[in-house]
């Protein structure tokens, strides 16, 4: 109801493999999505964004979830060490862009936003196809900003 998170686009994140072998899975089971990453095997971040898809995980931020997402972070393994893989997600209760940064093997994940309703306006007119392409180019344009440019904050 209004709280749903869903996966739209990933940076580097599809070469990022999860050692899932040493993760602590009762911390990471705390999140049911994530039981379902390690019960199929996820091999990468961006399989591991497509399960979020759907789930409420920006609606709930809870302190376990927290938790969760950085007993993940501590087991991903990089393709190139210099790369911050990078989970999109769209939340539908706002015209919100969320973004999970992995500082991978680290204790630092940060959790981006980005308000772009002012990029979203006279939709009124729009016919529901000519809606639904302007939010798929405006969210192309705002997975491209400069990570400064969004609200951060580490979990």
């Amino acid at each position: 109801m209004g709280t749903y998170s869903f996966f739209r686009s990933s940076r580097d994140a599809s070469t990022c493999k999860i050692d899932w072998d040493s993760v602590d899975t009762d911390i990471l089971f705390k999140f049911r999505a994530f039981e379902r990453c390690y019960e199929k095997r996820c091999e990468t971040l961006e399989e591991v964004g497509e399960e979020l898809n759907e789930t409420k995980l920006f609606g709930y931020m809870t302190l376990e979830l927290k938790h969760a997402i950085l007993e993940l972070n501590r087991h991903l393994i990089p393709e190139d060490e210099n790369n911050v893989p990078t989970l999109y997600f769209e939340w539908e209760g706002g015209d919100i862009a969320y973004a999970l940064e992995f500082y991978t093997g680290t204790e630092l994940v940060n959790v981006l936003s980005y308000d772009y309703s002012h990029h979203i306006h006279d939709i009124q007119d729009m016919s529901f196809d000519e809606v639904m392409e302007l939010y798929k180019n405006t969210f192309k344009e705002i997975v491209d900003l400069n990570p400064s440019e969004w609200y951060s904050e580490a979990l």
